[in-house]
């Protein structure tokens, strides 16, 4: 893999910076994502974990967005989106390569729920973080507690519900700067700490999200998170 973009991807863009595999999701012009980019998600990071040239492994976004809630068309099954969602938990949850998310804009309900798969959530001042509060979590965050002290939807704050917050304008600049110099190479073995139990705390949140959903009338296309 070299620094130039590595086609065939629709609903993300992924190229080598350096020693860093990175991977921007393209959201619409609300902040949401597709079910494919999952897919795409699961095969750049496969790419990048191959590669022995990649050390670091981020995840951003686009514009004011790093990702915001997931957009279904009406002929989109919802099972299998679901089934997506944790394909791509437990995939990532296996990449043997620190996996690290910078969100440079809003990272709310499924947005966070992927920065919170990762091994390190960095964020930009400007950036908020965060679930809704009548949001069902999908891909295991509601053991984000284990994690930070407060997932509800805020300004991006160390601890709460970040790692590092990065302050001034160049954001990703920053962030790349320490993923090559202060960041361990070891730092995924360390995930087992927070998500030893995460494919049964993902069944459990789908089986319950699909309750509450099948008792709503259907909307013609929708946010699948959507209250």
């Amino acid at each position: 893999m070299s620094n130039l973009r590595v086609r065939g991807f629709s609903y993300i863009t992924f190229w080598q910076e350096d020693s860093i595999g990175l991977i921007v999701l393209k959201s619409d012009k609300n902040g949401n994502i597709r079910t494919s980019a999952f897919s795409e998600l699961m095969q750049a990071l496969a790419l990048a974990a191959a590669d022995e040239k990649v050390k670091y492994i981020a995840i951003t976004g686009m514009n004011s967005f790093f990702a915001k809630d997931l957009y279904l068309k009406p002929e989109e099954s919802i099972v299998d989106s679901l089934e997506t969602m944790l394909s791509f938990s437990l995939f990532s949850s296996g990449v043997q390569k620190p996996v690290v998310s910078l969100i440079n804009g809003d990272a709310l309900n499924i947005g966070y729920e992927i920065a919170l798969l990762t091994d390190l959530v960095i964020s930009s001042e400007k950036a908020r973080c965060g679930f809704q509060k009548d949001y069902k979590c999908l891909m295991g965050g509601t053991i984000a507690r284990r994690r930070f002290y407060d997932p509800g939807i805020s300004n991006a704050e160390k601890n709460k519900n970040s790692d590092i917050v990065i302050e001034g304008i160049d954001f990703l600049g920053q962030a790349k700067d320490f993923l090559l110099n202060k960041l361990r190479t070891n730092i995924f073995t360390e995930r087992a700490a927070f998500r030893w139990d995460i494919k049964e705390r993902i069944m459990e949140e789908q089986i319950s999200f699909l309750k509450e959903y099948i008792s709503k009338p259907k909307l013609k296309d929708s946010n699948l998170t959507q209250s």
